[in-house]
């Protein structure tokens, strides 16, 4: 109160969104939030709540805008997360290097992404910038980086892949901010068609399966062995990040719009 503000915002639809909405009731202030993924498949008993006192209520796909409205008759804007472009450029033409960036958690399926490099692209070294150390083994290199130090790992590999699935709890992710990264440092991507991944990945960009299929991840790598189709789709990723302002600066300009608008 003594420094002005005018809005609560929280990220995640989750505690931190529970105490930003008491704040903002005491402030007499606007609270708003932005769901993500694990707070809406998994949610606490106050979502609804949140939600409906959100002035406004931000998500960050098409995918979630719909659970919302099914599930609450919530009307949600849609600001997608924002990255960075201002990056290390790959080189997709390059030899087959993958990598994948992510939490060791069920639902983003580390596994697949071993099982599929080892049968259809043995001879590609594999990087887990993640904390799951124990795939390690020979061709597959694991550990976690600093921030500052993704984008040039990024750089250094050829294709990006990231087989998201729907966690036994029922937590599944909105759209992972990794493989945003991974575009807009023109890598191809190979993802599948959960939740709001579809919006983003197509053939134009990489190649886009179904989950827990490992016959159609495999057969996404062994396409990906062609450097040709690994340059176009790695080029027209980093054309979509920024032809369609999914930058930082397009989340921010976004998200003042739907301030406005509330």
């Amino acid at each position: 109160a003594e420094r002005g503000w005018e809005r609560v915002h929280a990220h995640f639809a989750g505690e931190a969104a529970e105490w930003g909405l008491t704040v903002a009731r005491l402030l007499g202030v606007p609270s708003s939030v932005t769901a993500h993924a694990v707070d809406l498949f998994v949610p606490r008993p106050a979502l609804a709540d949140v939600l409906r006192a959100a002035r406004p209520a931000v998500t960050v796909c098409d995918h979630h805008a719909r659970w919302i409205a099914d599930r609450y008759s919530v009307t949600a804007a849609v600001v997608r997360c924002g990255v960075p472009i201002d990056v290390p450029r790959a080189d997709p033409g390059g030899p087959l290097r993958i990598v994948s960036v992510a939490r060791d958690v069920p639902k983003k399926n580390l596994d697949a992404v071993v099982r599929a490099v080892r049968e259809a692209a043995p001879e590609a070294p594999l990087r887990l910038v993640s904390d799951a150390v124990r795939l390690r083994g020979p061709g597959v290199d694991v550990g976690p980086l600093p921030p500052d130090r993704v984008a040039q790992a990024l750089a250094e590999h050829s294709l990006f892949v990231l087989p998201c699935r729907v966690a036994p709890d029922g937590d599944r992710d909105g759209v992972p901010v990794a493989l945003l990264e991974a575009m807009a440092a023109g890598l191809p991507v190979i993802a599948t068609a959960v939740a709001g991944i579809p919006e983003v990945v197509d053939d134009a960009v990489g190649w886009c399966v179904p989950p827990d299929d490992d016959d159609a991840l495999a057969a996404a790598v062994r396409a990906a062995r062609d450097p040709a189709e690994r340059i176009g789709r790695g080029r027209a990723a980093r054309a979509r990040i920024v032809d369609r302002r999914w930058t930082v600066d397009g989340q921010v300009d976004a998200l003042l719009a739907a301030w406005g608008a509330a």
